[in-house]
């Protein structure tokens, strides 16, 4: 596995809705981390703080030789940092969805 198929692991694209206007969706990159012996997905505080708490991920994982991208859409809790654009969730409610896709 060379070094940018490896990054496509640890980094997700991310969308969701405005609150008000279903047809309002914005985007955003986030990447994968452990933080608080958790996994955790990590963006910019500006994209959670105009979006509600349903977001859609697009998930990366290999199946046999195969690279597949699948959207997971899950609510998830944003924990925000007051010094820095940052933001954080925890993946559990991600990998529950994707457990459930993937059956």
């Amino acid at each position: 596995m060379n070094s940018y198929e490896f990054l496509k692991y640890l980094t997700a694209n991310l969308t969701a809705d405005k609150p008000g206007d279903e047809k309002n969706t914005c985007s955003a990159t986030g990447f994968y981390a452990r933080i608080n012996n958790k996994d955790a997905l990590v963006t910019a505080k500006h994209f959670v703080e105009n979006t509600v708490a349903t977001i859609t991920v697009t998930a990366h994982y290999k199946e046999h030789d195969t690279v597949i991208s699948l959207p997971i859409t899950a609510c998830v809790e944003w924990q925000t940092s007051m010094e820095y654009d940052i933001a954080y969730c925890d993946i559990k409610p991600l990998k529950k969805k994707l457990k459930e896709i993937i059956r």
